[in-house]
């Protein structure tokens, strides 16, 4: 399992990189199975306080990942009217136009395949 400081160190990095337990282990080729990993957080004080803070720091990892994700969200975007439901000027126009673009490609796309038949 976690054998080796070294193996530990890496298990540590994986979590703290915003990966599970589980998906850490799986990515070490180790078992998928979280009870020795909590075993050994029950038995070692110092693993303990390591896993706590990997933890902490995958977490602000997966945070910062989705704030990253909804970014697109920002007002004067399609996003933003479909998604916070914005009706602002900026937003309507922006919906508006994509609206637009996707209209005049099912129309090239609808003409050149009735002048292929």
């Amino acid at each position: 399992m976690l054998d080796g400081p070294e193996r530990i160190e890496e298990f540590l990095a994986y979590v703290a990189a915003g990966w599970t337990v589980l998906d850490a282990l799986g990515s070490m080729g180790l078992a998928r199975s979280r009870t020795p990993v909590y075993t050994l957080r029950r038995q070692d004080p110092l693993f303990a306080v390591a896993l706590a803070k990997a933890q902490d720091r995958g977490r602000a990892a997966r945070r910062q990942a989705r704030s990253t994700e909804t970014q697109m969200d920002q007002h004067g975007t399609e996003s933003c009217y479909n998604r916070r439901r914005c009706r602002c000027v900026p937003c309507r126009g922006a919906a508006s136009r994509a609206r637009q673009r996707r209209r005049l490609i099912m129309a090239a796309d609808g003409a050149s395949k009735s002048s292929e038949k």
